[in-house]
């Protein structure tokens, strides 16, 4: 699928596009509904994804409109790479386009011709149609085009092409199927040089469902349509008219209508003549010949009825294809050499005097003497045959009789050794299958649980061996779980896999209250009201709740919950001090905050941890971990939006006025606060990586690990570039025999290593 609207990449025959161009008042919803549907068609669909129990997707090659074009395999052919087209599901539920399209479908199933790339399969499976046709290894007349100088050929470069496109026009249309789409990017010249043509009646879908929206599709695609074509699916005289459009580009390098408004151009403006349009390309190559040029100007008439009547004729007026090849052929023979007729008359006169006079004397011989004699030998042959046959009968006869006598005397003998074996297999079979044994497989999620069977007991996950043959109970008990009970029917020396048995959480009523009251309750990053808050429904077992009161230090509080009766819990809230210049405080995340006069604002003690980071962001991606280690591995821009979150945390906490903000130091304030820090010794033997903030003295400040322990993300861009940004201070990979460390370095702001992390500043500005 694809054309001039739409970039066209083809290897082995698979195709990538872009979707086609769109104007018009409706344009803006007509690009959304196709994305939707392009969307739509391969939302679902993944490497892996079978249709129709046999073909297999392996790699998508993007979306053609509402179409997904996969490459996969015959799962039943050997894994044959075939090519997948794949119809949206809001296609597939329309039933009158269903209806309309898959006799279509079928037809061009049937189309069996050398230069027709197959029609494989059409499968209907999962709310999909899904197109199967043959993998080709080529590429398409429109990247053969791009290809060339001024994008122009000569018509002996492009004969035998357009030849073989008559004759598989010319056999689909005797099939009653026209292409309905005749574009360059649908017509794919193999690696043997032989053009194959693609995409029968489906092209048109995506410009079909279009116009079921209400809207029409504009653009270079529509210039290989004919008149009557624009506003219907058309037929064998309007593939007459596209292959017309098709042979001018490839002679003038340009379609013969172009600029605004096609649609207009086609129904109205004469085409310009080939020659003249290849002039204006400035192209020197052969001459067009003047019959080409008539015959495009034929194919380009307003007119069907002034086109030529079929690919056939098309073809024979070019010299190309099989009707031309069958002309010339019929033309060598069918010639008048009066001359050569009569000369060979002379000589034939003169023959048949002598052979008259040997005709008579052989005459009597084979009319008279030679069939008696012939006869005669025949009727004894004939005596000798059926003598022969009878005693031949009477041997046969005899021989089935004895044989026959001969065989029943063995199937007596045979079948009472049967019976004998068949009462020794069953009494063995009785022994073996007291003793039998087989095993039962299961998994519960979550796992732990115990299961019981055939008085055996073991944890999930894990097999349990030595069963009984035959039905079986199972049952799964866990702590805080209703317990469940499943059927198993085991047989001899097999494992019966019962798949993972989700428990379900056995619930009580859960009350929390706080001191004061009005605390927002949050449970695993949930919101899940204000205190005083009753939840009627809550898992058995120890669960942690997250209590935040603006003014006071958030808290963490584990709540017991037991099985059939209601629990409480009580959450102590202590105040926490708000931020005032030239004091240090204790924000809601338990995050130290050191004022700091040089910069004129509060500096993180320590570096931000790894508990404080999952608090905001609810995830750790860490490469050491550990809940009081600095949080490491983390980009820039993570570390902005942590920032942007604590800003948020305390504004909605009351901590903090709209002029005060948490953010990344500036490369001058790292140098401010940092000054008289100094690198943290590392003992002999010391694993490496990072140490747990604080367990270093602190500098003059009161700041811990400003050098040496993770690079510290900083704003400022590196060397005005906004997507590289400086770190300072060095890491635990940085210590060398003189002690020191490297002081800058710099990364991309989505970079990540387990040496680099951050320290928050909390200023009156906030810049970008």
């Amino acid at each position: 699928m694809g054309g001039r609207s739409a970039k066209v990449l083809v290897n082995r025959g698979r195709m990538e596009v872009n979707a086609p161009e769109v104007s018009g008042p409706f344009a803006k919803s007509l690009a959304d509904s196709l994305r939707g549907h392009a969307a739509g068609a391969g939302a679902e669909v993944k490497p892996g994804t079978v249709f129709g129990g046999r073909y297999r997707c392996k790699e998508a090659l993007g979306d053609h409109g509402p179409i997904a074009l996969w490459v996969g395999e015959d799962v039943q052919h050997k894994n044959q790479t075939v090519m997948l087209k794949v119809l949206p599901p809001g296609f597939s539920g329309d039933e009158e386009a269903v209806k309309a399209l898959l006799p279509r479908l079928h037809a061009v199933r049937g189309l069996k011709h050398p230069h027709i790339v197959p029609l494989l399969d059409v499968v209907q499976d999962q709310g999909r149609i899904v197109v199967v046709c043959q993998d080709v290894l080529g590429k398409t007349l429109f990247q053969l085009h791009d290809e060339r100088e001024h994008g122009c050929f000569d018509h002996t470069d492009i004969k035998k092409w357009i030849g073989q496109l008559c004759d598989a026009l010319h056999h689909a249309h005797n099939a009653g199927v026209p292409h309905q789409d005749i574009r360059p990017g649908h017509l794919i010249v193999n690696e043997q040089g032989d053009l194959q043509v693609a995409d029968f009646v489906l092209a048109r879908v995506g410009a079909d469902w279009a116009r079921k929206q209400g809207v029409e599709l504009t653009g270079p695609e529509l210039v290989y349509r004919s008149p009557q074509a624009l506003d219907s699916p058309g037929g064998p005289a309007d593939d007459v008219y596209a292959v017309g459009v098709l042979i001018f580009e490839l002679l003038a390098g340009r379609l013969p209508f172009s600029g605004v408004n096609p649609q207009r151009q086609i129904r109205e403006v004469v085409p310009p003549a080939v020659s003249g349009a290849r002039a204006v390309s400035g192209y020197q190559g052969k001459p067009v010949p003047p019959k080409w040029e008539t015959a495009v100007a034929r194919c380009l008439e307003k007119a069907p009825e002034k086109r030529p009547r079929s690919m056939r004729d098309l073809g024979l007026s070019l010299g190309v294809g099989q009707a031309a090849f069958e002309a010339k052929r019929t033309g060598a023979q069918g010639g008048k050499p009066w001359g050569k007729w009569l000369a060979r008359a002379g000589y034939a006169f003169g023959g048949l005097a002598v052979l008259g006079l040997t005709a008579g004397l052989s005459l009597w011989f084979f009319r008279v003497a030679l069939p008696e004699r012939e006869a005669r030998a025949a009727e004894q042959r004939q005596q000798q045959e059926a003598q022969a046959a009878q005693a031949a009968e009477e041997a046969r006869k005899l021989a089935e009789a004895e044989e026959a006598k001969k065989q029943a005397a063995q199937q007596a003998e045979a079948a009472r050794a049967r019976e004998a074996e068949a009462a020794a297999q069953a009494q063995a079979e009785a022994e073996r299958l007291a003793k039998a044994r087989g095993g039962i497989r299961l998994k519960t999620e979550p796992p732990g649980a115990t299961v019981k069977v055939a008085g055996l007991e073991v944890k999930s996950p894990g097999d349990i061996p030595e069963v009984p043959i035959g039905p079986q109970a199972v049952v799964i008990e866990l702590a805080g779980y209703h317990p469940v009970r499943r059927e198993a029917t085991v047989e001899e020396g097999k494992v019966a896999d019962l798949g993972t048995i989700r428990l379900e959480r056995q619930m009580s009523r859960l009350i929390l209250k706080s001191a004061p009251s009005g605390a927002v309750v949050f449970y695993q990053g949930k919101r899940l009201g204000v205190t005083p808050l009753a939840l009627p429904e809550v898992p058995v077992g120890r669960l942690f709740y997250e209590f935040y009161l603006p003014g006071y230090y958030a808290a963490t509080v584990e709540a017991s919950v037991v099985p059939g009766r209601d629990c409480e819990v009580n959450a102590l809230l202590s105040p926490t001090p708000g931020p005032r210049p030239g004091k240090s405080f204790t924000n809601g995340i338990n995050m130290d905050m050191v004022w700091v006069p040089a910069i004129e604002g509060w500096v993180a003690r320590t570096e931000t941890t790894q508990e404080q980071f999952q608090r905001l962001m609810q995830s750790n991606p860490s490469a050491f971990e550990g809940p009081r280690r600095p949080v490491d591995n983390v980009t820039w821009n993570e570390a902005m939006e942590f920032c942007r979150r604590l800003t948020q945390s305390g504004r909605n906490l009351g901590d903090l006025p709209s002029n005060l903000g948490y953010r990344l130091p500036t490369v001058g304030e790292w140098e401010a606060f940092a000054s008289g820090a100094v690198l943290p010794a590392r003992r002999t033997g010391e694993e490496p990586g990072t140490l747990p903030s604080g367990s270093t003295p602190a500098s003059g400040l009161g700041l811990h690990e400003v050098r040496g322990n993770v690079w510290e993300w900083c704003m400022d861009p590196y060397q005005g570039k906004k997507n590289l940004r400086v770190l300072r201070g060095g890491s635990w990979m940085n210590h060398g025999a003189s002690g020191r460390a490297p002081d800058q370095d710099y990364n991309g702001v989505d970079d990540r290593g387990n040496h680099r992390g951050f320290r928050v500043v909390l200023k009156f500005d906030l810049p970008e």
